[in-house]
C-alpha cells in the first residue's frame, strides 16, 4: 500500500473511532462486508437476543381512489403524483402560512423509513425534510447504520411548518404539531407508507411516535421497543433535535438503531 493511501485509511479509521466514541460506544460496531454483491455480517453470534417475539411484517392493503399503489406501478411516479396533489393543500391552518409543502425524499422502495414531527425554518424554505442541524445529525445516524441518506425515505407526520407565530421568516419559531394538525395530515402519511411499503419505520420524537401508536406514553417510555403499525414493524426513538439539546441521549438512540439493524438482518432485509 502506498504511503498516501495508508495515511488516508488511517485518517478515516481515526475519524470512525471518534464517531463511535461520540455515540457512547465502548466497542467498535462491526460493519457488514460485501463479497461478490453478497452481504455478510461479522456480528458476534453471542450477542444478546434483542427481538423478544417473532414480529410479523406484512404490507398494508389500503387503497385510494385517485392514487393507488399497485405492484406493477412505478412507486416513484406514484409518490410524485401524491406530492403534486399536496402542493396546494389547505386541509389545516398550517397550509396558510408555510412557504413549501415538505413532502419527503429518498428511495421510493426504501426498506427503512424515518418519520419526524414537522418541517422547520430551513426545511420550509427549501422544501426538503431534515436539512438543518437536526437533519445533519440524522444523516450521520443513517450513515452509521450502514446506509446512505438516498437509500432510505425521510418524511414528517405533518408536511407544513408548525410555527409559534404565523411568520415563516422568523427563526426559532418552531413548535410541535397540534393533534388536530396531525390528524388532518396523517392520511397523507398513510398513503406514503402504503406506496413505499417499508420493512421498518423509525419514528423520531413524541408527536410522530404517539400519533402512529395512538399512545399517550412519553417518548422515553416508548423508545427502544418494537411495535406494529398497519402490519409494519415500528421503532420509536428520540428526535435528533433532542440529541442536540442533550447529547447524553445519543447512546440510547444508537442502541435503538442497533436493534433496527439486527431486525433487518434477522428478517433477511439487510443489504
Amino acid at each position: 500500500m502506498k504511503a498516501s493511501r495508508f495515511l488516508k485509511v488511517l485518517k478515516l479509521t481515526k475519524t470512525t473511532l471518534s464517531e463511535y466514541k461520540n455515540w457512547g460506544e465502548g466497542e467498535i460496531y462491526k460493519a457488514k462486508k460485501i463479497v461478490n454483491n453478497q452481504t455478510y455480517s461479522s456480528d458476534n453470534d453471542n450477542d444478546k437476543e434483542i427481538l423478544q417475539n417473532d414480529i410479523s411484517v406484512s404490507e398494508p392493503q389500503a387503497k385510494y381512489s385517485s392514487i393507488q399503489s399497485q405492484p406493477s406501478q412505478d412507486t416513484g411516479k406514484t409518490l410524485e403524483a401524491l406530492k403534486e396533489k399536496l402542493k396546494n393543500c389547505k386541509d389545516c391552518p398550517l397550509g396558510e402560512h408555510r412557504l413549501n409543502c415538505v413532502f419527503g425524499e429518498g428511495d421510493s422502495n426504501a426498506k427503512l423509513m424515518f418519520i419526524g414531527e414537522g418541517p422547520g425554518y430551513d426545511e420550509d424554505h427549501q422544501g426538503r425534510p431534515f436539512i438543518g442541524r437536526a437533519g445533519q445529525l440524522l444523516t450521520k445516524i443513517i450513515e452509521a447504520m450502514g446506509y446512505q441518506r438516498q437509500e432510505v425515505y425521510i418524511t414528517n407526520i405533518v408536511k407544513c411548518h408548525p410555527m409559534k407565530e404565523a411568520n415563516p421568516e422568523l427563526r426559532s419559531n418552531d413548535r410541535p404539531p397540534l393533534p388536530e394538525e396531525t390528524s388532518k395530515c396523517k392520511k397523507y402519511l398513510d398513503m406514503q407508507i402504503d406506496i413505499i411499503k417499508p420493512k421498518i419505520i423509525i419514528t423520531l420524537g413524541a408527536p410522530s411516535s404517539k400519533t402512529l401508536l395512538n399512545s399517550e406514553k412519553t417518548i422515553s417510555d416508548l423508545r427502544g421497543e418494537f411495535f406494529t403499525y398497519n402490519g409494519i414493524t415500528l421503532m420509536p426513538t428520540y428526535h435528533p433535535a433532542a440529541l442536540l439539546r442533550n447529547p447524553s441521549l445519543k447512546k440510547p438512540v444508537w442502541e435503538d438503531m442497533k436493534k433496527v439493524i439486527k431486525f433487518l438482518k434477522e428478517k433477511g432485509f439487510s443489504r
